[in-house]
C-alpha cells in the first residue's frame, strides 16, 4: 500500500527533495488560483511542477518523466488531484514551511455542479442504476451512497463523488472505491465494506 509522507519535512531524503522544491517553486510563480476538483487547474498544476523539476539537471534522476511519475507514486500521488488533495490536508503545515496554500482553493460545491447528492446510509427507494456506493479500500472508512440524476459516467461527476467522500470520511482519495449500487448489493458483506483485506490480499469484486 502506497504511504503518502511526501510532506514529512522531519525527514530528510534526497528523493523527496526535489519534488518538495518543485512544487514551491511552482506556488512561487503563480499569479491564480488553482481550484481543487477543476480538471484543467489540477492538469497545469501537475505539468508545471513536472517541467520544473525536470528541466533543473541538479536534480539528477528526476530529469526522466518515467522516474519523475514513480516518485509522485511512491508516495501515493498520481496525478494533481492527488497531489492537491494531499496538501489540502497538510495546509497549515505547508504554510508554516513557506509555502503559498493561499493559491490552492477549497473544492466548490461538485455535488450541486453535477446534480449528485449524498444520502448517506439511508435507504434507497429510487432507480438503483443511478446509485453509487463509495466504501474504502480497506474497509476502514464509514460507506456512504450518492444519487445521480443523469447518466452513470466515469468522470467528471466520480471524481466529485471521491472528492466529496475523502473530505466527508478522511479516506485518501486513491483509496476510495465506487461501485453501482446493484451490483454492490450483490457483494458479501466483507466485500461491501471493503476492495482489500489490511493485509493486502484483494478480495473478488465486481467494479462499477
Amino acid at each position: 500500500m502506497a504511504t503518502s509522507n511526501l510532506f514529512d519535512f522531519s525527514v530528510k531524503s534526497l528523493q523527496r527533495s526535489p519534488i518538495l522544491e518543485g512544487i514551491k517553486k511552482v506556488l512561487d510563480a503563480r499569479k491564480s488560483a488553482l481550484r481543487i476538483g477543476n480538471e484543467k487547474d489540477a492538469r497545469v498544476f501537475f505539468c508545471n511542477v513536472m517541467e520544473y523539476i525536470m528541466s533543473h539537471e541538479s536534480f539528477g534522476k528526476y530529469t526522466n518523466y518515467q522516474k519523475l511519475r514513480e516518485g509522485f507514486a511512491r508516495y501515493g500521488i498520481v496525478d494533481g488531484l492527488t497531489l492537491m488533495l494531499e496538501m489540502d490536508e497538510k495546509r497549515e503545515l505547508l504554510v508554516e514551511h513557506g509555502y503559498k496554500m493561499e493559491w490552492i482553493k477549497n473544492p466548490e460545491d461538485l455535488l450541486k455542479r453535477y446534480n449528485i447528492v449524498r444520502v448517506g446510509n439511508h435507504t434507497i427507494d429510487a432507480d438503483e442504476t443511478r446509485t453509487i456506493v463509495v466504501r474504502s479500500k480497506y474497509g476502514n472508512y464509514p460507506v456512504l451512497q450518492y444519487r445521480y440524476y443523469g447518466p452513470v459516467c466515469d468522470c467528471p461527476q466520480m471524481t466529485a463523488i471521491k472528492i466529496d467522500y475523502h473530505y466527508q470520511t478522511g479516506c485518501k482519495f486513491f483509496e476510495t472505491r465506487p461501485i453501482l449500487y446493484s451490483t454492490w448489493m450483490g457483494l458479501s458483506p466483507e466485500q461491501q465494506n471493503a476492495t482489500c483485506m489490511i493485509d493486502g490480499t484483494d478480495m473478488e469484486e465486481e467494479i462499477a
